[in-house]
């Protein structure tokens, strides 16, 4: 006659799969947590990419009133994403960088700080990167009038400038500019400034070079908490002849 389990024998095989299963848990619930943020980071990647290819486009910056993703659908992603705890992306066009709330759903950035969002920057750090002689009169030589269009990575702040944000490098003698020789206008999202020359001669295109002096205005990207602003790289920049 087969014998089979007594109750008590099925309790205590229940009891131990219990205690087995209530310690696996925890580390199961680690190892999805886990997994929704290595794809979440692999999202903030896709549309870094995204960003980074409409920016090279248009060449222009992202606009910073567009903070959702949609634009990006088709011609720079495949489908619209959502993060894994079901929030959308945002975009934060000023400072630089691509945000999923994280796993409370509630973005903190928005507060200043960092807390369980995970953020992405889609632009590198600020630094001048193209400089362009533009010939307001067609003079075919610098003079008074004439405009330099200056590119930088981000968006930058013009709070404050004056001529001394700002020194020359001519024939590898530095020139600082005086203050109040020169005047801004911000142009594609504060990437672009413009600004009017007002000192005859000063430079050479092709040859002479210019860059953001650290040792004056320090020049700040628009970034906000807990994102910046840094202050910008000052590397020189060969003044070129618009095209």
């Amino acid at each position: 006659m087969n014998k089979g389990f007594t109750l008590i024998e099925l309790l205590i095989v229940v009891t131990i799969i219990a205690i087995l299963a209530g310690a696996a848990i925890p580390y199961v619930q680690e190892y999805i947590e886990d997994a929704r943020i290595s794809r979440c980071k692999a999202d903030l990647t896709e549309i870094k990419n995204a960003l980074i290819r409409y920016e090279l486009d248009k060449g222009k910056a992202w606009p910073a009133a567009e903070t959702t993703i949609t634009r990006l659908v088709g011609p720079y992603l495949a489908k619209a994403l959502i993060d894994p705890w079901g929030s959308p992306y945002y975009i934060d066009g000023v400072s630089s960088v691509v945000i999923s709330n994280g796993p409370n759903r509630t973005r903190d950035s928005a507060n200043g700080v960092l807390g369980d969002d995970i953020a992405v920057a889609f632009r590198p750090p600020v630094a001048m990167t193209k400089a362009y002689w533009i010939d307001v009169d067609n003079s075919g030589t610098v003079s008074s009038g004439d405009q330099l269009k200056l590119n930088f990575s981000r968006p930058v702040s013009t709070d404050g400038w004056d001529g001394t944000a700002f020194s020359l490098d001519l024939n590898n003698s530095t020139v600082a500019l005086a203050a109040g020789d020169i005047f801004y206008s911000n142009e594609d999202g504060y990437k672009s400034v413009t600004v009017n020359y007002t000192t005859n001669g000063a430079f050479v295109p092709g040859r002479d070079s210019i860059f953001a002096d650290a040792t004056g205005v320090v020049i700040l990207d628009l970034a906000v908490g807990p994102f910046g602003p840094t202050t910008c790289n000052p590397n020189l920049v060969t003044i070129q002849a618009q095209q």
